[in-house]
C-alpha cells in the first residue's frame, strides 16, 4: 500500500471511531418552502401548502445539518408534459476541487461518506472523459489531472449544498434566496396533493415531486446535461449550445465527483494505472454511466446519460427504473418513495444523516429497503 493509501486508511479509521463514539445527532435541518407566485384557487392552494409541508419534512427528516434552506414554489405554463424544475443556476457558485474535496472530507461522518472520500482523486484537478464540445463530431477526450483546465479543477454547487457542507454561512436569507421549484401551472387539475391514502387514478403524486426538485436543490445535479446540450453527432444532429467551449468553465458537480463507467477502467487515452471519471453524455456500447462510492469497483445504480445523446433522460437523474425517487419518471396514480440509493447520493455530497438510536436505526433501515421507488419524466430547463 503506499503512502496515500495508508493516510486515507488512518483517516479513515478516524472518522469511523469519532463516528461511534459520538451520540445521536438531532435533527437540525430547516426547509422553507412557501408559495410565491400568482394566485391559486383556495383548495388548490390548500392542498399544494399540504404538499410542501410533507415534502420539507421527508429531508428534514433525514438529515441533521444545521441550516436553514430558503426555497420557495411558483408556476408558470411549462411546454409539454414537464411536470416542474428547479431553478438551479442561480444559486450555484463555482468553487476549487480542492476546496470541496476538502470539506467532503471534514463533513464525513458515515461508512459510505468514509468509503466516498476515500476514492477521491487527489487533485488539485482531476482525471476524467468527457466531451470536446467546441467541433463536431464531439468525440470523447481524455483529460489528465496533470493539465488543469477551470473544467477539470473547479465544481459548481447549489448554495444548499454549499451550507451542508459548511463552505458558505448556513443560517439566514430570503424566501427563495437557494432557489425556486416551478410547477407547470396546466398540470394542477391533475395533481394529488395527499399520498397517504393512495393516488387518485390519473393523477401524479405533488409530493413527491416536491421531494425530487428538493434534491435537485440539495446538489443532485449534474454538468453533464451542459455537455449533452452542446454536443454534435456531426451529422447534422447538434444542440443547441453546439459549439461551445466549456473547458474554461465551471460545469461539473459533487455528485459528478461518483460518475464511472466501464471506461473509467479501460478508455485508450487514460495513464496506464487509476479510474477516471467518466463525465461524457451519452454511452459507448452500451456502457452506460453509474454511481459508486469506492472509485467505480462497485455499481450502486445507473445513470441517466443525457436527453439529446444519451438515453433520452437528463444525465442529473437516475436511468429510468427501480433505482429511486430521482429517476426521471414518475407515473400517474403511483406514490413516490424515497429509496436507500437516494438517500446514500445525498448522504456523500455532504449532507448529514441523522443518527438514531440503534434499535431505530436497523427499524428505519429495514423501513426503508421496503419503500417502493419511482420517478418522473422532466425535461432539463432551457439556459438562460
Amino acid at each position: 500500500m503506499n503512502n496515500v493509501g495508508l493516510l486515507r486508511l488512518a483517516l479513515g479509521a478516524f472518522l469511523l471511531l469519532a463516528a461511534l463514539g459520538s451520540p445521536p445527532r438531532a435533527t437540525a435541518i430547516v426547509i422553507d418552502l412557501p408559495y410565491v407566485g400568482a394566485p391559486l384557487p383556495p383548495p388548490v392552494m390548500t392542498g399544494l401548502s399540504k404538499s410542501a409541508m410533507m415534502a420539507k419534512s421527508t429531508w428534514e427528516g433525514f438529515f441533521s445539518d444545521p441550516v436553514e434552506l430558503k426555497f420557495s414554489i411558483t408556476t408558470a405554463a411549462l411546454p409539454g408534459s414537464i411536470l416542474g424544475y428547479f431553478d438551479v443556476d442561480p444559486t450555484t457558485s463555482p468553487l476549487t476541487y480542492a476546496k470541496v474535496s476538502g470539506a467532503l472530507i471534514a463533513d464525513a461522518n458515515s461508512p459510505d461518506d468514509l468509503s466516498a472520500i476515500g476514492s477521491l482523486q487527489l487533485g488539485p484537478a482531476l482525471s476524467m472523459i468527457t466531451q470536446d464540445t467546441t467541433k463536431a463530431p464531439t468525440l470523447r477526450t481524455f483529460y489528465a489531472d496533470t493539465s488543469p483546465l477551470t473544467f477539470n479543477s473547479t465544481l459548481r454547487l447549489t448554495s444548499a449544498n454549499q451550507k451542508a457542507l459548511g463552505l458558505i454561512p448556513g443560517l439566514g436569507g430570503a424566501a427563495g434566496s437557494d432557489g425556486t421549484i416551478v410547477l407547470n401551472s396546466t398540470a394542477l387539475s391533475v395533481m394529488d396533493f395527499d399520498p397517504s391514502d393512495g393516488i387518485d387514478a390519473g393523477k401524479f403524486d405533488l409530493t413527491a415531486i416536491l421531494i425530487h426538485e428538493l434534491a435537485h436543490g440539495m446538489g443532485f445535479i449534474s454538468g453533464v446535461d451542459h455537455i449533452d446540450f452542446a454536443s454534435s453527432d456531426g451529422a447534422g444532429m447538434d444542440g443547441p449550445d453546439f459549439p461551445h467551449d466549456y473547458s474554461g468553465e465551471t460545469i461539473f458537480t459533487v455528485l459528478d465527483l461518483y460518475r464511472y463507467s466501464g471506461e473509467s477502467f479501460t478508455f485508450f487515452m487514460q495513464p496506464p494505472t487509476g479510474t477516471v471519471l467518466d463525465w461524457a453524455a451519452g454511452a459507448v456500447l452500451g456502457d452506460k454511466p453509474y454511481f459508486s462510492i469506492d472509485g467505480g469497483t462497485t455499481d450502486l445504480a445507473k445513470f441517466a446519460s443525457g436527453e439529446l445523446f444519451g438515453d433520452g433522460d437528463q444525465a442529473q437523474h437516475w436511468e429510468d427504473g427501480p433505482f429511486g425517487l430521482m429517476d426521471p419518471t414518475l407515473g400517474k396514480a403511483v406514490v413516490g418513495k424515497v429509496s436507500p440509493i437516494d438517500v446514500t447520493a445525498m448522504d456523500v455530497i455532504g449532507w448529514t444523516m441523522v443518527i438514531p438510536e440503534p434499535g431505530s436505526f436497523v427499524l428505519a433501515l429495514l423501513g426503508l429497503a421496503m419503500l417502493t421507488v419511482v420517478g418522473w419524466r422532466r425535461r432539463r430547463a432551457p439556459r438562460a
